[in-house]
Parts: structure tokens; sequence; C-alpha cells
């Protein structure tokens, strides 16, 4: 279900589709960190 999730909105029509790959590692990354717990 994530991927399926993933893949829309990173196909060309959704809304990160203008994003390269080396963005979208960086954004992965970035919401990794945001979503982390942050008691440890």
């Amino acid at each position: 279900m994530r991927e399926a999730f993933w893949e829309k909105l990173t196909n060309r029509s959704g809304p990160l589709g203008r994003l390269n790959s080396r963005e979208l590692i960086s954004l992965r990354a970035l919401l990794a960190t945001a979503m982390r717990d942050p008691a440890g």
C-alpha cells in the first residue's frame, strides 16, 4: 500500500512528479526525520 501511494505521488502527473531521483531521496530522508519519535 505504501509503494502504491508513493507511486501516485511521484509519477509524472502526481504532485511530486517534477522532482528528480536525488530530490526524492532527500525528501524521503527529511520526512523520515520529521516522523521520528522525539523521545528517542
